[in-house]
């Protein structure tokens, strides 16, 4: 946060007023900056306090059509220098299909475990898809209860 305004880097907006949203409500804080109008895969870090008083908002991410790569170094980093203690990952799938691919599962496991080997608290991982419907991994049951410090990321369930 800057002078009281969220920043959202690389493609410099900033908005007027604090941003906050409740648990579940990171879709539409991401759909009302454009994450679903964006014609390539772009991943967004969400860097905000355990009360979801937004800091910044990052692109960390473009790729293309269906596919994005990922700096988890350059990712961790921008949510340290925000000074937030939590933070959220949102990505676009611009084919029109919300539902997470194995890569999609890949990366939120990672980012878990990421955060809790660094003390940082990860909420929630959203995808949002050009006509506004979206997928939170944490609705899903895919982010367990609230990552501590110390606690290793939930193993995917395995079906019988």
């Amino acid at each position: 946060m800057k002078d009281g305004k969220v920043v959202l880097a690389r493609v410099h907006l900033e908005a007027d007023r604090v941003e906050r949203f409740p648990v579940g409500g990171l879709a539409d804080l991401v759909k009302r900056y454009g994450l679903h109008t964006q014609a390539q895969e772009c991943i967004w870090v969400i860097s905000h306090d355990r009360a979801g008083t937004v800091h910044t908002i990052n692109e960390v991410a473009r790729g293309d059509g269906d596919q994005v790569a990922l700096d988890l170094p350059g990712t961790l980093t921008a949510v340290l220098a925000a000074g937030a203690p939590a933070f959220s990952v949102a990505h676009n799938h611009p084919t029109m299909d919300p539902t997470p691919s194995y890569a999609d599962r890949q990366l939120t496991n990672t980012l878990m475990e990421a955060a809790n080997s660094v003390g940082l608290l990860f909420e929630d991982h959203v995808i949002v898809e050009p006509t506004g419907r979206s997928f939170s991994f944490r609705d899903a049951g895919l982010i367990i209860g609230v990552n501590r410090p110390g606690v290793k990321a939930a193993a995917p369930r395995r079906r019988k």
